[in-house]
Order: C-alpha cells, then sequence, then structure tokens
C-alpha cells in the first residue's frame, strides 16, 4: 500500500500541510480508487478513503469516496465499473474498444457488465443527440 504519498506530497511542497488546488472538470480524465504507481519494481496502490483524480497533466489524491463524488458531478462523468469514473466530454473520449473498454485520453479503461448499460445510455445521449 501507498502509504508514504501524503508525506511525499508534504515534502515536496515544503509544507506540513496538504493544500486545496481548483481544478475545472473539463481538465480531469478519470478518478479511481485504483492506481498502480511504479517504484523500483514494487506495485503499490492507493490507501483507502482517497480517490486518485488524473489531469491532463497532473495526479492529485482527493479524500473522498466515488460514490459521494458522483451524485455532485456533471452529467458526462460516468461510473464504468467499481473503481473508476471517468469524463465522457468530446475532448477527453477518444472511443470505445470491442465494446468492453473506453479510451480516454492515451488510457484504456474497462467497462464493467454492472454499469454497461448507463455507459451505453450516456455515450448515446452525449453523441447521438
Amino acid at each position: 500500500m501507498l502509504t508514504k504519498y501524503l508525506d511525499e506530497i508534504k515534502t515536496e511542497s515544503h509544507s506540513n500541510e496538504v493544500t486545496k488546488i481548483p481544478v475545472s472538470f473539463k481538465d480531469i480524465l478519470y478518478f479511481s480508487t485504483y492506481h498502480l504507481k511504479k517504484e523500483g519494481n514494487q506495485v503499490q496502490t492507493i490507501r483507502p478513503n482517497y480517490i486518485l483524480v488524473v489531469t491532463k497533466d497532473r495526479e492529485l489524491l482527493l479524500k473522498t469516496s466515488l460514490t459521494t463524488l458522483q451524485g455532485k458531478l456533471p452529467y458526462y462523468f460516468c461510473r464504468v465499473n467499481d473503481k473508476t469514473i471517468v469524463n465522457l466530454s468530446r475532448q477527453n473520449f477518444k472511443g470505445r474498444i470491442n465494446g468492453s473498454r473506453l479510451l480516454i485520453q492515451n488510457e484504456e479503461i474497462t467497462i464493467s457488465q454492472t454499469y454497461k448499460e448507463e455507459v451505453n445510455k450516456r455515450i448515446g445521449f452525449l453523441y447521438n443527440s
């Protein structure tokens, strides 16, 4: 588990505080509770109760749950699996792969069966209207 990331943030910012950084919805690619970070040969994940906010140029951490966040996002954000909410806006959504994955910028994100119907409904609404 990546337990040192808050200390790393504090060290990099030369502060003992973690600050709030405003980020525009349009700049967010996806939110996830699962992220692999390679450090040497180790693969580590984010600690519970935090989500990763992936933007075009950086990754940030937010202390919340995907369920709580989901109700506060614009319609073009869609839950695609238990661990990920993606931004389906035209500038980020690059297409579907075999109907089971989405291409968000250069990242492939898997759609689970649980969320597939809602994903298809939103893509249809956003792109076939």
